[in-house]
């Protein structure tokens, strides 16, 4: 007979133990699913939604690569027929398209100053950030110019994934408007008609100190492949420029004559044209000085107006 004050075993324990528990209710359950679910899909559907809009701001610059990949190309076929051939890219923002002349005029400087066969390559971006060009470096440096150039706002220049994702949500939405989806590459590199993207009033650009980096780095590969790099200041800054620590004491080309920033395509038409004569003048000047000079004498030297002037 059992002893009424011997204790339960272990297993009959924790069996009246589940039996005792309370039992949620099936309908409660159910409920809990349910709301689980509804707060779920909109999440899942915004997360599929943003990545969506995020891959084709990706695939939408994909023209603007090829299109100067294959400018690229073509300059170096045409430099190959050549054995006093001098190659110099520029990159920057559209204010640099606005401030230098077209590659036959640019040539044209540079025979002036002594450099007979100059290939002048500008490529740029609309609100440009140094990683629009990452894309094009590799190529860039495969075809071994004398000079790159390079705009000094890129230093700090960042739109961030925000602008990115609301520009190409402008263009989606601009589509039952009839424009056309994908941007005139052709326009963006050489159009200065008012109505372009650079004559739009512009908001400040955001600053990065990692795009400094993205720069020196590219400067040193340079550097290491014989080929000479400096920056350009090509418009004046409406404060104080704060260039990065680690930017320092990178070559940095500047006009001292440079005033209110680049010449404006939509005002002052005519003095905007002497402006862009100008600095383009300046600009073949201080590129003669460099491809001229011996090499030793150039490597990694600060280069200002007065070093650049013809």
């Amino acid at each position: 007979m059992p002893n009424p004050h011997q204790p339960d075993p272990p297993s009959l324990a924790a069996d009246r133990q589940d039996r005792q528990a309370p039992v949620e209710p099936p309908r409660l359950r159910r409920a809990g699913r349910r709301w689980l679910l509804l707060c779920a899909f909109p999440a899942l559907v915004a997360g599929c939604l943003l990545a969506a809009l995020w891959t084709g701001s990706r695939l939408y610059e994909q023209p603007f690569v090829w299109y100067n990949l294959n400018r690229i190309d073509a300059v170096a076929n045409r430099t190959a027929r050549s054995l006093d051939s001098v190659t110099v890219v520029a990159f920057g923002d559209t204010a640099l398209r606005d401030a230098t002349l077209d590659e036959r005029d640019m040539a044209a400087l540079g025979a002036k100053r002594g450099v007979a066969n100059l290939h002048f390559l500008r490529i740029v971006h609309h609100r440009a950030e140094f990683a629009d060009f990452e894309p094009l470096l590799d190529r860039v440096l495969a075809i071994k110019p004398a000079l790159v150039l390079i705009d000094r706002d890129l230093l700090t220049a960042e739109r961030g994934v925000v602008e990115d994702l609301t520009r190409y949500l402008r263009v989606l939405a601009s589509l039952p408007e009839g424009r056309a989806y994908l941007q005139d590459q052709a326009a963006l590199q050489y159009q200065r008609n008012c109505g372009t993207p650079a004559s739009d009033s512009q908001t400040a650009m955001g600053r990065s100190s990692d795009a400094a980096e993205r720069v020196r780095a590219f400067m040193t590969r340079a550097w290491a492949a014989g080929i000479q790099v400096a920056l350009v200041q090509v418009r004046k800054p409406s404060e104080p420029a704060v260039i990065p620590a680690s930017a320092g004491d990178l070559p940095l080309w500047h006009d001292a004559t440079l005033a209110g920033g680049s010449p404006s395509p939509c005002s002052a038409e005519v003095q905007a044209a002497d402006g862009r004569t100008a600095f383009s003048a300046w600009l073949a000047g201080g590129i003669a000085n460099v491809v001229t000079a011996p090499r030793p004498a150039i490597a990694k030297t600060v280069r200002t107006e007065a070093a650049s002037l013809p």
